[in-house]
């Protein structure tokens, strides 16, 4: 179900569990170079 708050996006649960398994997928992994996590995007 989707949720609007208010923000300009709309959140779903599959959107949710989506990026929480991307998160543990890449847990510790920094990008090339620098100190970013490599979950984060520029």
């Amino acid at each position: 179900m989707a949720n609007d708050d208010g923000s300009g996006y709309t959140h779903h649960a599959l959107t949710d569990a989506a990026l929480s398994f991307a998160a543990r997928a890449h847990s510790g992994q920094m990008r090339k170079g620098t100190d970013v996590p490599y979950i984060v995007h520029p």
